[in-house]
């Protein structure tokens, strides 16, 4: 890895996340069509710098691929609704990747000494799920449900990996779990529920640090390997 480089991309990534959001404040869609698809590039940039040592890489880097393809087509909604739904697919096969990864990293599972923990995400995923239903038409009614366990089952196997052995490998890439939830229900509150001000501001801000968290937690060095 060359220092220079790395310093380049992640000067070029805060320019990037500087013009999306900034774009997402005015409400400028033209700012949001220049900036936004460079951002998965520069995490994907800046994993292949630092993330050689992670032996999770190759799923990873394909998982960052896929979100980066979501981004392209939720931004293209507008156009026409049937990318709303071929991009929410696109993020599921990325949940699903890192529900993969998540499990894979674990050597102690968290979960079976404190099962009680998933419960408060599985009635969460209950709950919003029966408050968006009458909103859905059929398909939609599919496809969030399906979308809706991958995102709860992704935070799950986050909490799952949490680790005295990598505290901050694993602190960082639940933060990062936690946010893309919080990102994707404010998503979901905007599409289907009561728009809310700001709200592409909230979900980019958001949604962002959530995959820089990700990301971030698995070129750590101190890792679960």
């Amino acid at each position: 890895m060359k220092p220079t480089t790395y310093k380049i991309l992640n000067g070029i990534f805060f320019i990037v996340i500087i013009g999306n959001l900034s774009g997402r404040m005015l409400e400028d869609n033209t700012l949001d069509y220049i900036f936004k698809p460079f951002l998965m590039l520069c995490i994907m940039g800046i994993f292949y710098l630092k993330g050689n040592a992670s032996p999770f890489r190759k799923m990873l880097f394909i998982a960052f691929g896929f979100s980066w393809l979501g981004d392209i087509l939720l931004m293209l909604e507008t156009q026409n609704e049937l990318f709303f739904m071929v991009g929410l697919g696109a993020f599921l096969v990325t949940q699903i990747l890192y529900i993969i990864v998540f499990s894979k990293r674990v050597r102690t599972p968290f979960l079976k000494k404190s099962p009680f923990m998933a419960i408060p995400f599985v009635l969460y995923g209950i709950i919003f799920y029966y408050t968006l239903f009458p909103q859905l038409d059929l398909v939609l009614k599919i496809a969030v449900f399906l979308y809706a366990i991958s995102l709860i089952l992704m935070v799950l196997s986050a909490l799952n990996g949490i680790s005295k052995e990598a505290k901050k490998s694993s602190q960082l890439i639940l933060l990062g779990a936690f946010l893309f939830l919080l990102s994707d229900s404010m998503i979901a509150i905007n599409k289907f529920l009561a728009p809310f001000p700001y709200a592409g501001l909230a979900i980019m801000s958001t949604y962002i640090a959530a995959q820089y968290l990700i990301m971030k937690g698995f070129i750590t060095k101190k890792m679960v390997l």
